[in-house]
């Protein structure tokens, strides 16, 4: 998978005692991606299309400026774990 190769990239670069698990960083992803698609699915029903697209916009403003600061400020492990989440 997609992810399981980026993670496994990845980890060449980090120190051994910071390296997150391929097989746990893609397990996660699925479960997260798996429960927005339900959440998303219910919350756009009650607030219509319009307000989601701002509400998106708005987040992922929030996520790209998340993952610029931790890229420049913190380890690697922190941008891991904002691209699974986010």
């Amino acid at each position: 998978m997609f992810s399981n190769r980026l993670i496994t990239d990845l980890n060449e670069t980090v120190p051994s005692d910071k390296k997150i698990l391929a097989n746990r960083a893609t397990q996660l992803l699925g479960l997260i991606g798996g429960v927005a698609s339900l959440v998303g699915a219910v919350v756009a029903s009650k607030l219509g299309r319009k307000t989601m697209t701002v509400i998106g916009y708005i987040f992922v403003s929030l996520s790209h400026f998340l993952i610029a600061h931790w890229i420049t400020q913190h380890d690697g492990q922190y941008v891991i774990m904002s691209m699974i989440i986010l």
